[in-house]
């Protein structure tokens, strides 16, 4: 049972990581996209015959959906059987350390290339972006969890920053065999804090960051044994032999080298060109008309409404972003989509798919005017730019001395 056990869980791996990196080569969508069809049928398969469910991939930006859940249970589904089918496959050979050097160099590879994805988007600070007016006038209560830790990391980009470059180096590291056990185990402490982030903020990525934080165990695992014989008893340990299971020939070492250089630019320069992108794309943004934050002069609905829906401030982010914060205090962010040459807002709250339309113009006194059918009642909005209004969680800056906390 232990052996079946093993090679169940080598399987599992092998196949969940599967075809990485494949899908981060350019001009390969078309390919990807018909190698997939297939697995995605079957996970249907399973989800509508085993469980009962509606198993599809929905492109939310969720890695924690039906599909994502009963995906696993067809990959642990196939991984047995290929660990029942082994003994046949190998001859009757159990897994040898050379096919578990082989998987572990892959699984290497695997999690560096993701390492280094996540980390460029952090060492330029992208993933977390500066908290913008749609999240600065929303209250803390009103934050989701999620919300709160974007927040958190993106009102401190040197932080950020900071976290990609763990997330870098311990990428780089684990594409060499020399360096493999550095890198895995600087990831196996980067990836536990974002296994924690994820799991205490309600953040959908826990089935993914969960997976990357095993397989940092898994790399660093056949030298966890010497690393306690010599940090914690204090013992003399042999060095490990460096190559200990080399590939024929000094052509095909070059070749392997040469590959993944080749892969580390691919990951890499795609990171920091769609970063750089976003950026420059961010920087045309700021020249935005409408960016900025508004006290509404005057909310205006046909019939009698709640008094507590009236809005109050109004948020406009650069980023397609919205924030409403209404008199009673509650507030809700919107993804915002400008139509310029029909000067239309299209908002949708976060989370939905559905949401309202209005049309804006500047009136003479350069108030912004929106006018349209919101939450089912024919409303106009009068919008006063606040000129000069700073955030203290964004202009506090850094501090050497303080004579008391600044805690509010």
């Amino acid at each position: 049972m232990v052996a079946l056990g093993r090679r169940w869980f080598v399987a599992y791996l092998l196949v969940y990581m599967l075809p990485f990196p494949l899908g981060q080569i350019p001009g390969v969508d078309e390919l990807m996209s018909v190698l997939r069809r297939p697995w995605v049928l079957l996970v249907g398969w399973v989800g509508a015959g085993l469980f009962g469910v509606e198993a599809v991939p929905r492109h939310s930006g969720s890695g924690d959906t039906t599909y994502h859940h009963v995906e696993l249970v067809w990959v642990a589904a196939l991984a047995a059987g290929i660990a029942l089918a082994w003994p046949l496959l190998g001859r009757g050979r159990e897994l040898s350390p050379r096919v578990l050097d082989r998987v572990r160099a892959y699984a290497s590879i695997y999690l560096g290339g993701w390492l280094l994805i996540y980390g460029w988007s952090k060492l330029i600070p992208l993933q977390f972006p500066e908290p913008g007016p749609d999240r600065l006038l929303i209250p803390y209560g009103d934050s989701s969890p999620m919300g709160l830790l974007w927040t958190f990391m993106g009102a401190s980009p040197p932080y950020q920053m900071l976290a990609g470059l763990a997330e870098v180096t311990g990428g780089m590291l684990l594409f060499w065999r020399r360096s493999r056990l550095l890198g895995a185990l600087l990831a196996i402490g980067v990836m536990g804090n974002v296994v924690a982030l994820n799991y205490c903020y309600d953040v959908p990525v826990k089935l993914f960051s969960s997976h990357l934080w095993v397989v940092a165990i898994v790399i660093a695992a056949p030298d966890l044994r010497r690393l306690c014989d010599l940090l914690w008893f204090h013992r003399a340990v042999e060095p490990r032999a460096s190559d200990p299971y080399p590939i024929v020939g000094r052509g095909g070492r070059r070749a392997l080298v040469g590959a993944k250089l080749g892969l580390v630019a691919l990951l890499s320069s795609g990171a920091v060109i769609e970063g750089f992108t976003s950026l420059g794309l961010v920087d045309r943004g700021s020249r935005s008309a409408l960016g900025g934050v508004y006290r509404v002069g005057s909310f205006t609905r046909e019939g009698a409404g709640a008094a507590g829906e009236a809005w109050l401030r109004v948020g406009l982010s650069q980023e397609g972003r919205a924030g409403i914060l209404r008199v009673d205090g509650s507030g809700q962010r919107y993804r915002l989509r400008v139509d310029e040459e029909a000067s239309t807002l299209q908002w949708t709250r976060s989370g939905a798919t559905e949401g309202f339309r209005v049309r804006y113009r500047w009136s003479a006194y350069n108030e912004l005017e929106l006018r349209g059918v919101i939450d089912g009642v024919a409303t106009t909005v009068v919008l006063r730019r606040e000129y000069g209004v700073r955030s203290a969680l964004l202009s506090r800056g850094f501090h050497w001395v303080q004579e008391a906390p600044f805690n509010r």
